[in-house]
């Protein structure tokens, strides 16, 4: 009977955060993360952008060398870059399923289930940069 409250509440909880602009202190304020978990968010987020940035320019940098294949004709070179775009995409779910697994670890069960409540709505409904708008 416990586990209905929380997941109501959690329900709600995801709603709102989800109705506000986005901010980074939403997830902390969200599942009521504590200054130590609160710190801990913020070095595995510093660990997720140094991982990711570097990945970021090679995808832009790959992209144009696909375009510039394309406008050149040279569907094989083309071929192969988007090879390579695949695999700097798997780096990009490797290093966001890394974080994911090292954020779970600091979360209480409680927080754990609004974190899931939470996952299951941002995927329900698309980012702005998902829709276009960002």
């Amino acid at each position: 009977m416990k586990r209905i409250p929380i997941v109501i509440l959690s329900l709600i909880l995801a709603v709102a955060a989800l109705a506000k602009p986005s901010r980074r202190g939403n997830l902390a304020e969200v599942l009521d993360l504590n200054e130590q978990q609160q710190e801990q968010l913020k070095a595995l987020r510093e660990t997720l952008r140094t991982t990711v940035e570097p990945l970021r320019e090679q995808k832009r940098d790959l992209r144009e060398q696909i375009k510039a294949a394309v406008d050149a004709g040279n569907a094989q070179q083309a071929g192969e870059l988007l090879i390579s775009e695949k695999a700097l995409r798997e780096q990009f779910k490797a290093a966001h399923q890394s974080f994911e697994t090292s954020f779970e670890k600091i979360l209480t069960p409680e927080q754990k289930q609004k974190w899931d409540v939470y996952k299951e709505m941002r995927r329900r409904v698309p980012s702005p940069r998902a829709r276009g708008e960002g």
